[in-house]
């Protein structure tokens, strides 16, 4: 049940990050509680459930300042953050450098 239900949740946070950022609307879609889903992912993979929701905003940020011709701020709107300083720092805190950086070296 572990494995089924960390692929569950895998596959709705591939397909609701954008918009869904909290464990407790992930588990509420699951019909279990946030604390047995984090458990459980915690369990199955070693990290929090908030972090794996987190590092699927962090691939398509990379993936958007690498492949796109989109701004920092396109990206940040994109992405749903309420400001792309906001952004900034979520993107430095997974990579350790700011998405302009990112963007400086592939321009």
């Amino acid at each position: 049940r572990g494995y089924q239900l960390l692929q569950q949740y895998k596959k709705a946070v591939d397909e609701n990050y954008i918009d869904q950022r909290t464990v407790q609307w992930y588990a509420d879609q699951l019909f279990v509680s946030p604390g047995y889903l984090g458990e459980i992912v915690k369990k199955e993979t070693g990290e929090t459930a908030i972090k794996l929701i987190h590092r699927r905003i962090y691939l398509e940020a990379s993936f958007l300042l690498n492949y796109s011709q989109l701004s920092v701020k396109e990206i940040s709107d994109q992405l749903n953050f309420d400001t792309p300083s906001h952004f900034s720092r979520f993107f430095k805190q997974f990579a350790g450098f700011a998405p302009t950086a990112l963007k400086k070296n592939i321009a």
